[in-house]
C-alpha cells in the first residue's frame, strides 16, 4: 500500500512501516502529523464520544476508504513510539535514565486512570501504541481496538506482545487486566538492557503483584502510579556523569563517583494523635527546586478536583559554607520550621541549626503534615 484514501477523498501517501502489533500495521504518512493503522478489525463508528473527554488518549479521526482497511490518527509533533526507544535506547538518551523511564510510565498511568474513572478498559498493551515528545518529556497512548466499556469474554489471540492470562483464555477481562499488561510493559522498559538496577525493593514487588493470575489481587492503575512517583522521590543524578540512581546506593552506576550530598525527608500526616507515614524523599544539596504534595499527586486527578497543598524548597550552600533552605510557600496557609513560623506566601531564606529540621504545616481541618528533615 503506497496511497490510502481516506472516506473523505484524501489520499494519503505512505513512507514506511513504523511496526506491527496485534492490532494491525502502523505506518508514517507523507504528513509528520499522521499517521495509519491498517488493522484487519478497525469499526467503522466506535463510540469515541466518551473517549474524547481522556487527555493525550489519540483518537481515529478518519477511517480509510475500501478495500482497506484502518483509520488515521492524528500525533504531536515529532512524536515517535515507545517500540523505537525499546530497540535502539542508546540513540534515545533521554530514555536512558532510571528517572525518565518512571516518568515517562507515570504519565502512561495518568492516561489509563482517567480511563478506568469511565470506566473503560484499554486492553491489551503494546510498546507501538504509546508515543512519546521527546523535547517535552509527554506521552500519548493510542486509540486501541481492545477498547471495552465492559467485561469481555471473548479469547484473544492476537500478537500483542503483552496480554493478561483472562484475555488469552476468554476468562473475562476487566479494569485489573490492564494492571497486568500495564506492569508487564512496565518491567521491560525499566530494566532495558538487563538493567535491574532501575527496580527499587517497593517496585520489584508491585510489578510482581500485577502478574497475579487472580485479577482481584492485583494493584489498581492508581495505586500502581503513586508508587511510580514515589520511586522518583528516591533518585538522585550523579554530578559527574548525570546518571540516575537510587540514593541508597554507595556509588553511581556509571562512573563510580561518590553520591551527591543530600538530605532524606520523611513524611508523615498527623490527624489527631495518629502519625501516617506518607513516604520518603530524597533532596540533593542543588540549585533546582523540591516539591512537596499532598500524597505524592502532581494534579488534581486523584484527589476528586481538590488542589493540594504544596510547599517549594531549594538546598544550596551560602557563601559563609552555613547551609541554608530556601522555602517558597505555594499554599496558603502557616509554614513551622522547628517551631519557629516562616512567612506565608513569600520565599524565605532559613538557616538550619542543625542536621535535623522538622517542616510542619496544617493541610486541612485537625490535619497536619510534618517532615522530618536529616542530613544523609
Amino acid at each position: 500500500m503506497d496511497i490510502a484514501q481516506d472516506t473523505h477523498g484524501n489520499k494519503h501517501y505512505i513512507l514506511g512501516k513504523m511496526g506491527v502489533d496485534g492490532q494491525g500495521t502502523l505506518y508514517a504518512t507523507k504528513n509528520k502529523n499522521i499517521i495509519l493503522r491498517e488493522a484487519a478489525n478497525a469499526e467503522t463508528n466506535p463510540d469515541l464520544i466518551p473517549l474524547s473527554e481522556v487527555d493525550k488518549l489519540l483518537l481515529p479521526i478518519d477511517y480509510l476508504a475500501a478495500p482497506n482497511v484502518g483509520y488515521l490518527i492524528n500525533i504531536p509533533e515529532d512524536a515517535v513510539p515507545l517500540s523505537h526507544i525499546m530497540s535502539n535506547v542508546e540513540a534515545m538518551l533521554p530514555a536512558k535514565g532510571i528517572k525518565r523511564r518512571l516518568i515517562i510510565l507515570c504519565e502512561v498511568a495518568k492516561i489509563l486512570i482517567k480511563l478506568h474513572s469511565l470506566p473503560v478498559m484499554y486492553g491489551s498493551m503494546s510498546p507501538l501504541r504509546i508515543f512519546l515528545t521527546p523535547k517535552t518529556d509527554e506521552a500519548y497512548l493510542l486509540y486501541s481496538d481492545k477498547i471495552n466499556f465492559s467485561m469481555s469474554f471473548t479469547a484473544e489471540s492476537d500478537a500483542d506482545p503483552y496480554i493478561s492470562p483472562e484475555a488469552k483464555n476468554g476468562k473475562g477481562t476487566t479494569l485489573a487486566s490492564d494492571s497486568y499488561t500495564f506492569g508487564a510493559l512496565a518491567y521491560d522498559f525499566l530494566t532495558l538492557g538487563q538493567d535491574e538496577d532501575a527496580l527499587s525493593d517497593d517496585l520489584k514487588e508491585m510489578l510482581e503483584n500485577t502478574q497475579l493470575e487472580k485479577p482481584l489481587k492485583r494493584p489498581k492503575i492508581a495505586e500502581i502510579y503513586k508508587i511510580l512517583l514515589r520511586q522518583i522521590d528516591l533518585i538522585v543524578t550523579c554530578k559527574k556523569c548525570n546518571s540516575d540512581f537510587y540514593y541508597n546506593k554507595t556509588e553511581c552506576l556509571g562512573c563510580s563517583s561518590p553520591p551527591p550530598r543530600m538530605f532524606k525527608a520523611k513524611i508523615y500526616d498527623k490527624v489527631g494523635e495518629s502519625d501516617i507515614p506518607r513516604g520518603l524523599k530524597i533532596l540533593e544539596f542543588a540549585s533546582h527546586g523540591q516539591f512537596f504534595w499532598n500524597y505524592h499527586t502532581d494534579n488534581t486527578l486523584l484527589t476528586g478536583g481538590r488542589l493540594t497543598p504544596r510547599i517549594h524548597c531549594v538546598l544550596n550552600i551560602s557563601e559563609d559554607r552555613k547551609l541554608n533552605l530556601i522555602f517558597k510557600n505555594l499554599m496558603d496557609k502557616k509554614i513551622t520550621i522547628n517551631d519557629q513560623v516562616v512567612d506565608v506566601g513569600k520565599n524565605a531564606l532559613v538557616s538550619l541549626p542543625c542536621e535535623l529540621v522538622r517542616i510542619t504545616f496544617s493541610l486541612y481541618d485537625k490535619t497536619y503534615r510534618y517532615i522530618d528533615m536529616v542530613m544523609i
